[in-house]
């Protein structure tokens, strides 16, 4: 029987379900059934296949990325690395998931973003009714964002470039450590 992503829906929770929704929107795959990448054959696959599978897997990775923010907010308020017998969190990220301990932190600092800022959690997966931002923009918006600012930062995020991006939050820290408040726009 085909692959009904929509069957699926029902046991997503609705965050994910909205992510799905626009993700399926534009990349529906269209197999017979689960593709078994491991096996296929590559030279002869239809790109076009190819791509929209990749394009699912990635919206399943965003979603991943999602919890496992929560999670690293939790394990790094907690210094969970040192249970595992670490003295620093760099050396557990390396050792036990290999990762860098840069890769961590800012995961975690995702996570206490999304607590403090639910609409960014929101607004990763999709469900605020716009197009879900990846896990680097969300990064940078929650490095800046206030509850005030955030809408602004959001449409920013979905309308530019990551490195655009980067650019604007690198400007808004800068401005804000020498104490000017100045409002972005990103050209």
């Amino acid at each position: 029987s085909p692959l009904d992503v929509d069957s699926h829906f029902s046991r997503i929770p609705l965050d994910y379900t909205c992510y799905f929704r626009y993700r399926s929107r534009m990349h529906r795959p269209s197999f017979d059934t689960a593709p078994d990448l491991a096996s296929a054959d590559i030279e002869s696959a239809d790109i076009e296949s190819v791509d929209e599978e990749a394009l699912a897997i990635r919206a399943g990775l965003d979603i991943v990325a999602v919890e496992l923010a929560m999670v690293a907010s939790i394990f790094h308020r907690e210094q969970g690395w040192a249970g595992h017998g670490f003295a620093r969190v760099d050396d557990y990220a390396r050792e036990r998931l290999g990762r860098t301990g840069r890769w961590l932190h800012d995961l975690a600092a995702l996570g206490r973003e999304m607590e403090s800022l639910p609409e960014l959690r929101r607004a990763m997966l999709g469900s605020d009714g716009g197009k879900p931002i990846g896990r680097v923009a969300a990064i940078l918006v929650g490095r800046v964002a206030t509850s005030e600012t955030l809408g602004w930062w959001l449409a920013a995020a979905r309308t530019r470039s990551v490195r655009q991006l980067r650019e604007a939050v690198d400007r808004s820290v800068r401005w804000a450590i020498s104490g000017l408040w100045v409002t972005i726009t990103i050209v």
